[in-house]
């Protein structure tokens, strides 16, 4: 899990062990939290439906291979699932 703290002095690469502290950040106004998963796995999916209260479901949609882009709005936060281009055989792309 990559985690980025973005503030007016740019982008700030912190720890997942960090989460609960940058999250009291953003809420009093000190930056934006950007979360990325770039390989699914159980840790990401407890991080995500019990620090952020992700839905179970949209938590799933990581979890499977999609072409279609997902996004769904919570009361203070935006949660996307974007998943990026596979390789596939003879050099064909997903």
């Amino acid at each position: 899990m990559d985690v980025l703290l973005i503030t007016a002095d740019g982008a700030q690469p912190r720890s997942a062990d960090e989460l609960d502290v940058l999250l009291a950040d953003v809420h009093a106004g000190r930056g934006v939290l950007w979360v990325d998963v770039p390989l699914w796995d159980e840790a990401a999916a407890a991080a995500l439906t019990h620090r952020f209260g992700i839905h179970p479901r949209a938590a799933t949609d990581c979890a499977r291979r999609n072409p279609v882009p997902k996004v769904h709005l919570y009361s203070d936060h935006l949660f996307v699932v974007l998943h990026s281009p596979e390789r596939g055989a003879r050099g064909h792309v997903h």
